[in-house]
């Protein structure tokens, strides 16, 4: 196989989002949450007021129902969520973000937030923004790719 400037390119976005998992992983270990604790707590903090139904949130973050239910469990039992009857359908539970669950998102953005700055640094705004804007028509691509 010859070795080009797209598999090349492919290695290295691969590798930089494995490291910068590891490097944010390390630096939010002391929350005591999983990464995928912390992505589910991050999507319901986004839906808002209103929370989200677990099956959306399931789909949102592209995992099954059922592994999310064990997230799901272990962030209400830490007091970061709860999870409520939906007032239009009873059958449906809502998780909704707790204060505590709201003040564990806010610590974890201020440390994301710096990492973000040390890992951006060199790179000016305008460089920043055209790659940002890749990633998102790479990103289309993919998920178009997926759903065919």
């Amino acid at each position: 196989m010859i070795f080009n400037e797209q598999i090349s390119t492919g290695f290295l976005i691969h590798d930089v989002a494995r490291l910068r998992r590891n490097i944010v992983n390390n630096a939010l270990a002391h929350i005591g949450l999983t990464r995928t604790q912390r992505w589910a707590l991050a999507y319901i903090v986004r839906a808002g007021s209103k929370g989200m139904i677990q099956s959306d949130l399931a789909r949102a973050m592209n995992v099954g129902k059922v592994s999310l239910g064990a997230t799901i469990k272990h962030l209400e039992q830490a007091g970061l969520i709860s999870r409520d009857t939906d007032p239009d359908d009873l059958r449906v539970k809502r998780v909704i973000v707790t204060d505590k669950g709201l003040d564990a998102t806010i610590r974890m953005t201020v440390i994301v937030e710096k990492l973000n700055q040390d890992f951006w640094k060199g790179i000016d705004e305008a460089k920043l923004k055209e790659f940002a804007e890749i990633l998102e028509v790479m990103m289309g691509n993919m998920v178009e790719m997926d759903g065919a």
